[in-house]
């Protein structure tokens, strides 16, 4: 048997070599992937509309939020009540004292041991805009 000769291609077993080896010449890509305008038909048309309205609503709920993370944050008495009424099963004393800081957006509110959270929805009951979830933390 004929010693290894790099560079040249030999069938296994055999004595002749098969010819030398051509390298693959690479793949256009273009021709596979579609570039951003090429975007295929199968996707609707794009209305940035209702995305630009969600950001303003998310906004006022951030700002809604914002203020009663403040009011929690500075006032050790007003945080005490929140935990207590929560704590008690006060369902609406909660949600009047969260009121009392200037949310005015729906909210769902769920306690459990080791905090608080709390949804804060825009929109209607039948088309939601958007959402923003605090979760607040009453225990170490």
């Amino acid at each position: 048997m004929r010693p290894y000769v790099p560079g040249k291609a030999q069938r296994v077993g055999a004595i002749q070599p098969i010819g030398p080896v051509v390298p693959l010449k690479p793949i256009n890509r273009r021709y596979f992937e579609p570039s951003y305008n090429e975007r295929p038909e199968m996707y609707p048309a794009v209305h940035a509309a209702p995305f630009m309205a969600s950001a303003a609503m998310s906004q006022q709920l951030m700002q809604q939020a914002g203020k009663l993370l403040e009011r929690v944050q500075h006032s050790s008495e007003f945080a005490t009540k929140i935990m207590d009424a929560a704590q008690r099963g006060l369902n609406d004393e909660v949600v009047r004292l969260i009121r009392s800081t200037g949310v005015s957006a729906d909210m769902h509110m769920n306690f459990t041991p080791e905090g608080i959270i709390l949804k804060l929805v825009s929109g209607t009951a039948e088309k939601t805009y958007c959402e923003l979830d605090l979760k607040l933390r009453w225990r170490e």
